[in-house]
Protein backbone atom coordinates (compact mmCIF):
# COMPACT_ATOMS: atom_id res chain seq x y z
CA UNK A 1 0.00 0.00 0.00
CA UNK A 2 1.15 3.67 -1.27
CA UNK A 3 2.03 6.05 1.76
CA UNK A 4 -0.86 8.45 1.08
CA UNK A 5 -3.59 7.67 3.44
CA UNK A 6 -3.07 10.79 5.22
CA UNK A 7 -4.95 13.16 2.97
CA UNK A 8 -3.89 16.20 5.23
CA UNK A 9 -0.21 16.19 4.35
CA UNK A 10 -0.66 14.00 0.96
CA UNK A 11 -0.45 16.22 -2.32
CA UNK A 12 -0.52 15.17 -6.19
CA UNK A 13 1.74 16.58 -8.35
CA UNK A 14 0.91 16.30 -12.12
CA UNK A 15 3.71 17.80 -14.24
CA UNK A 16 3.34 19.20 -17.69
CA UNK A 17 0.09 17.40 -18.65
CA UNK A 18 -0.55 20.41 -20.94
CA UNK A 19 -1.37 21.03 -24.64
CA UNK A 20 2.44 20.98 -26.05
CA UNK A 21 3.27 17.69 -24.26
CA UNK A 22 -0.01 15.12 -24.12
CA UNK A 23 -2.51 17.22 -25.86
CA UNK A 24 -4.06 18.47 -29.53
CA UNK A 25 -0.74 20.32 -29.85
CA UNK A 26 1.90 18.25 -28.60
CA UNK A 27 5.07 18.78 -30.09
CA UNK A 28 7.14 16.04 -29.49
CA UNK A 29 4.70 13.11 -31.63
CA UNK A 30 7.03 9.99 -30.18
CA UNK A 31 6.11 11.61 -26.71
CA UNK A 32 2.41 12.00 -27.64
CA UNK A 33 2.13 8.96 -29.24
CA UNK A 34 3.77 6.40 -26.25
CA UNK A 35 1.74 7.80 -23.74
CA UNK A 36 -1.53 6.04 -24.66
CA UNK A 37 -3.94 5.90 -22.23
CA UNK A 38 -1.98 8.31 -19.59
CA UNK A 39 -4.74 11.23 -19.55
CA UNK A 40 -7.09 8.57 -18.63
CA UNK A 41 -5.14 6.98 -16.04
CA UNK A 42 -4.40 10.24 -14.68
CA UNK A 43 -7.65 11.43 -14.13
CA UNK A 44 -8.20 8.80 -12.44
CA UNK A 45 -5.61 9.90 -9.79
CA UNK A 46 -6.44 13.52 -9.86
CA UNK A 47 -10.19 12.58 -9.56
CA UNK A 48 -9.76 10.33 -6.27
CA UNK A 49 -7.54 13.04 -4.87
CA UNK A 50 -10.13 16.20 -5.21
CA UNK A 51 -13.02 13.66 -3.78
CA UNK A 52 -11.00 12.49 -0.81
CA UNK A 53 -9.85 16.41 -0.56
CA UNK A 54 -6.09 15.69 -1.37
CA UNK A 55 -4.77 18.64 -3.04
CA UNK A 56 -3.76 18.79 -6.32
CA UNK A 57 -0.90 20.94 -7.93
CA UNK A 58 -0.06 20.96 -12.05
CA UNK A 59 3.02 22.26 -13.22
CA UNK A 60 3.14 23.42 -16.22
CA UNK A 61 5.65 24.81 -18.86
CA UNK A 62 4.51 28.50 -20.50
CA UNK A 63 7.84 29.67 -22.73
CA UNK A 64 10.98 31.29 -22.12
CA UNK A 65 8.82 34.68 -22.69
CA UNK A 66 11.96 35.85 -24.72
CA UNK A 67 14.59 34.74 -22.33
CA UNK A 68 17.16 32.74 -23.31
CA UNK A 69 17.04 28.69 -22.55
CA UNK A 70 19.09 27.63 -19.40
CA UNK A 71 21.77 25.23 -20.37
CA UNK A 72 22.78 23.40 -23.86
CA UNK A 73 20.55 20.50 -23.74
CA UNK A 74 19.77 18.75 -26.82
CA UNK A 75 16.22 18.95 -25.74
CA UNK A 76 16.08 22.28 -25.96
CA UNK A 77 16.52 21.95 -29.62
CA UNK A 78 13.76 19.53 -30.14
CA UNK A 79 11.38 22.26 -28.13
CA UNK A 80 13.03 25.71 -30.36
CA UNK A 81 10.19 25.77 -32.67
CA UNK A 82 7.47 24.80 -30.00
CA UNK A 83 9.22 27.98 -27.54
CA UNK A 84 6.57 30.35 -29.33
CA UNK A 85 3.60 28.59 -28.85
CA UNK A 86 4.34 27.88 -25.41
CA UNK A 87 2.73 31.50 -24.00
CA UNK A 88 0.90 31.88 -21.27
CA UNK A 89 -2.92 31.22 -22.25
CA UNK A 90 -1.93 29.36 -25.37
CA UNK A 91 -3.54 25.76 -25.39
CA UNK A 92 0.03 24.19 -25.86
CA UNK A 93 1.07 26.14 -22.06
CA UNK A 94 -2.62 24.99 -20.51
CA UNK A 95 -3.48 21.85 -18.38
CA UNK A 96 -5.39 19.63 -21.24
CA UNK A 97 -9.13 20.30 -20.00
CA UNK A 98 -10.25 17.22 -18.82
CA UNK A 99 -7.45 17.44 -16.32
CA UNK A 100 -8.29 20.71 -14.62
CA UNK A 101 -10.53 21.10 -12.21
CA UNK A 102 -11.95 23.73 -9.89
CA UNK A 103 -9.41 24.52 -6.89
CA UNK A 104 -6.54 22.81 -8.88
CA UNK A 105 -3.53 24.87 -8.20
CA UNK A 106 -1.69 25.41 -11.33
CA UNK A 107 2.14 26.52 -10.87
CA UNK A 108 3.66 27.91 -13.97
CA UNK A 109 7.86 28.64 -14.67
CA UNK A 110 9.88 30.26 -17.70
CA UNK A 111 12.86 28.37 -17.12
CA UNK A 112 14.19 24.90 -16.90
CA UNK A 113 13.59 21.04 -17.67
CA UNK A 114 11.93 20.41 -14.80
CA UNK A 115 9.27 22.18 -12.03
CA UNK A 116 10.88 22.36 -9.04
CA UNK A 117 14.68 23.82 -10.04
CA UNK A 118 15.13 27.41 -9.27
CA UNK A 119 11.22 27.65 -8.35
CA UNK A 120 8.50 28.37 -5.61
CA UNK A 121 7.38 24.86 -5.66
CA UNK A 122 8.93 23.06 -3.15
CA UNK A 123 8.01 26.12 -0.94
CA UNK A 124 4.58 26.00 -1.59
CA UNK A 125 4.65 21.93 -0.59
CA UNK A 126 5.82 23.15 2.91
CA UNK A 127 3.62 25.73 2.92
CA UNK A 128 0.74 22.84 2.48
CA UNK A 129 2.57 20.85 4.85
CA UNK A 130 3.16 17.92 2.66
CA UNK A 131 4.70 14.87 3.62
CA UNK A 132 3.72 12.60 0.67
CA UNK A 133 4.06 14.10 -2.74
CA UNK A 134 2.29 11.95 -5.57
CA UNK A 135 3.81 12.25 -8.93
CA UNK A 136 1.80 12.09 -12.42
CA UNK A 137 2.83 13.08 -15.47
CA UNK A 138 5.67 13.51 -17.77
CA UNK A 139 7.82 12.26 -18.87
CA UNK A 140 10.38 9.93 -17.13
CA UNK A 141 12.98 10.92 -19.61
CA UNK A 142 13.93 14.12 -17.54
CA UNK A 143 11.09 15.86 -15.99
CA UNK A 144 9.54 13.44 -13.42
CA UNK A 145 13.00 11.57 -12.33
CA UNK A 146 14.86 15.48 -11.56
CA UNK A 147 11.67 16.32 -10.03
CA UNK A 148 11.53 12.68 -7.68
CA UNK A 149 15.53 13.37 -6.80
CA UNK A 150 14.19 17.84 -5.95
CA UNK A 151 11.40 16.03 -3.76
CA UNK A 152 13.58 13.31 -2.09
CA UNK A 153 16.38 15.72 -1.34
CA UNK A 154 14.06 18.27 0.24
CA UNK A 155 12.78 15.58 2.10
CA UNK A 156 9.61 14.48 0.68
CA UNK A 157 8.68 10.83 0.55
CA UNK A 158 7.56 10.58 -3.33
CA UNK A 159 4.86 8.00 -4.55
CA UNK A 160 5.07 7.31 -8.47
CA UNK A 161 1.50 5.77 -9.95
CA UNK A 162 3.47 3.45 -12.91
CA UNK A 163 0.34 3.89 -14.96
CA UNK A 164 0.12 7.84 -14.58
CA UNK A 165 3.95 8.55 -15.63
CA UNK A 166 4.86 8.77 -19.54
CA UNK A 167 7.46 8.91 -21.53
CA UNK A 168 9.23 7.54 -24.65
CA UNK A 169 9.93 5.10 -25.88
CA UNK A 170 7.20 2.89 -24.01
CA UNK A 171 10.21 0.00 -23.01
CA UNK A 172 12.02 2.92 -21.32
CA UNK A 173 9.53 3.71 -19.43
CA UNK A 174 9.55 0.37 -17.86
CA UNK A 175 13.30 0.67 -17.71
CA UNK A 176 13.25 3.61 -15.46
CA UNK A 177 10.48 3.11 -13.31
CA UNK A 178 12.12 -0.18 -12.24
CA UNK A 179 15.80 0.92 -12.31
CA UNK A 180 15.36 4.84 -11.90
CA UNK A 181 12.59 6.32 -10.53
CA UNK A 182 12.60 2.77 -8.01
CA UNK A 183 15.86 4.13 -6.34
CA UNK A 184 13.97 7.70 -5.41
CA UNK A 185 10.25 7.25 -4.95
CA UNK A 186 7.90 4.49 -4.13
CA UNK A 187 6.85 3.00 -7.57
CA UNK A 188 3.18 1.82 -6.95
CA UNK A 189 -0.37 1.31 -8.93
CA UNK A 190 -3.07 3.57 -9.75
CA UNK A 191 -4.90 0.95 -7.49
CA UNK A 192 -3.06 1.12 -4.64
CA UNK A 193 -2.79 4.81 -4.50
CA UNK A 194 -6.45 6.12 -4.78
CA UNK A 195 -7.77 3.07 -2.51
CA UNK A 196 -5.46 4.79 0.55
CA UNK A 197 -8.37 7.32 0.14
CA UNK A 198 -11.01 7.61 1.57
CA UNK A 199 -14.29 8.16 -0.45
CA UNK A 200 -17.59 10.39 0.96
CA UNK A 201 -20.19 8.64 1.56
CA UNK A 202 -22.37 10.48 -1.48
CA UNK A 203 -19.95 9.79 -3.92
CA UNK A 204 -20.68 5.64 -2.92
CA UNK A 205 -24.27 5.74 -3.37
Amino acid sequence: MADTSDIDKTVVLCVECQGGAVGAEATLSALKESTGALVEHVDRVLSAARLAGVRVVHAVFEGHLGGRRTGTAPLWRALEKADAANAPGLPAACVVPELLAEGDLVQNRHHGLWPTRGTELLDLLRGFRAETVVLVGVSVNVALTLTAADLQHAGFRVVVPREAVGGTPPEFVELALRHQLAMLARVSTVDDVVSAWPVPVAAER
